[in-house]
């Protein structure tokens, strides 16, 4: 599978310690100037922003703090839902969308990244083998569980539940299992569905 046949986008970045992965969602709250800023353009225009790991270094800008280097896969991100909190503080959660690949990233105004983003394609919608459907039926049973709890929406990842495609399973796997950010972005970054499936299937038999 290769990349879509579209020119490399300029998209703002928000650097974070973790990944957001497609169709996951993530919380946050938002109190630094400079993402303020960015949150409330993207939420008003409606328009994408880009979620991408930090390799080293920090969220929050201090003084006397090295920069923080970046990976280089990320994914689009937009804002499902925004609660002012006060004017200084925003809670946030946000969608993710396409994968993408970085290139030239690089800090401009008011301290924020911006990289020119490749979008990967997207997953087609792969049937899941037959060796590998207990990672969805486990992954249903926990939807099930915690729909009967009450909890469903402290799980990363909203309905539709597309627990028989590969990719989608994987994906939110992905966002669920306790794995270091260079694991994370190393299931992540494989194309095909149904290979990065296989690679969720080996940390959950462990």
């Amino acid at each position: 599978m290769s990349l879509l046949a579209l020119q490399p986008q300029r998209i703002p970045l928000f650097p974070l310690s973790t990944p957001l992965l497609p169709d996951s969602v993530m919380a946050l709250q938002i109190f630094e100037v400079r993402y303020l800023h960015l949150i409330k353009k993207c939420h008003a225009e409606q328009t994408p922003f880009g979620i991408v790991a930090i390799r080293q270094g920090s969220e929050v800008q201090k003084a006397g703090l090295n920069e923080e280097t970046l990976y280089t896969v990320g994914c689009l991100a937009r804002v499902y839902s925004i609660d002012t909190i006060h004017p200084a503080l925003l809670r946030m959660v946000c969608l993710g969308g396409s994968r993408f690949n970085l290139a030239n990233s690089r800090k401009e105004g008011l301290g924020l990244w911006y990289a020119d983003a490749t979008l990967l394609a997207e997953d087609p919608n792969v049937d899941i083998p037959s060796n590998l459907q207990s990672c969805a039926d486990k992954l249903g049973a926990l939807i099930a569980q915690s729909q009967r709890q009450g909890v469903i929406e402290q799980l990363p990842f909203k309905a539709p539940y597309r627990l028989d495609e590969a990719g989608w399973v994987a994906n939110q796997w992905a966002m669920l299992l306790p794995l270091t950010t260079d694991d994370k972005i190393a299931i992540m970054s494989v194309i095909d569905p149904v290979q990065r499936l296989t690679q969720v299937s080996a940390w959950l038999d462990r």
